[in-house]
């Protein structure tokens, strides 16, 4: 079944489940451009979510808008084969921010998160990645822009091993100010390719982008300081 969500319709999101996906299928497309795409707005209480908990689901073309202190997580995926696609993320501000973007369960085997724009236009960090992700296998980060205040968690966070993931194309900047701050953050055991990629951080102490143990990567470019300056290959 396929959901067309008309150009300027809003949604005020106040409580977790607020936006259900829990039957298999469905495809949910926003109709606009900019920000007259259909828009969810996140408010009231810090647990408000859209959740996606039935397989094959996909969303895509929507703009999803942090306005709660500490969200704790805009979207969760329990399900497998979800994808999203071509939404946009206002993730913080000054005044309220969402922990993460996206949160996948180690049960969402061959996820899709491709083409979509996280931002945060404050100083307020999100603590936990723009993306995080558990034991998903078989799984794509493709052609994102992610900007923001990430510290040292990243713009990517995996938290449990997984294997056959791709993180290829994205475009990736944390703001944080100095310290050890990353990029793409993976499991020790995780098994990736990330390729591809662009990036900047600032650390003036020890600059690692990436940290992916058992991962392979190759061909990304990454600055870890502001100015114009050689970008490092990695």
């Amino acid at each position: 079944d396929v959901i067309i969500v008309m150009e300027g319709h809003a949604e005020s999101i106040t409580a977790a489940n607020g936006i259900a996906l829990d039957v298999a299928g469905i495809r949910i497309i926003g109709l606009g451009s900019g920000h007259s795409q259909p828009a969810v707005t996140f408010t009231t209480a810090a647990a408000a979510s859209a959740n996606v908990s039935a397989d094959n689901n996909s969303i895509e073309n929507i703009l999803f808008k942090c306005n709660i202190d500490d969200q704790t997580a805009m979207i969760n995926i329990t399900a497998a084969d979800v994808t999203i696609k071509d939404c946009e993320f206002q993730m913080a501000d000054a005044t309220y921010d969402a922990e993460i973007a996206i949160l996948v369960s180690d049960a969402g085997d061959r996820f899709c998160i491709e083409g979509n724009k996280f931002h945060g236009t404050g100083n307020t960090t999100v603590v936990a990645g723009a993306i995080s992700f558990g034991a998903a296998d078989n799984s794509i980060i493709r052609n994102n822009i992610i900007t923001g205040y990430f510290g040292t968690t990243g713009c990517i966070l995996n938290a449990a091993a997984a294997v056959n993931v791709v993180i290829d194309g994205n475009v990736l900047l944390n703001r944080s100010a100095d310290a050890n701050n990353l990029l793409i953050n993976l499991h020790a055991s995780t098994v990736a390719a990330i390729v591809n990629n662009r990036g900047g951080m600032i650390d003036s102490t020890s600059p690692t982008p990436v940290v992916a143990a058992a991962s392979f990567v190759a061909g990304n470019y990454f600055s870890t300081a502001a100015g114009v300056a050689a970008s490092t290959l990695m």
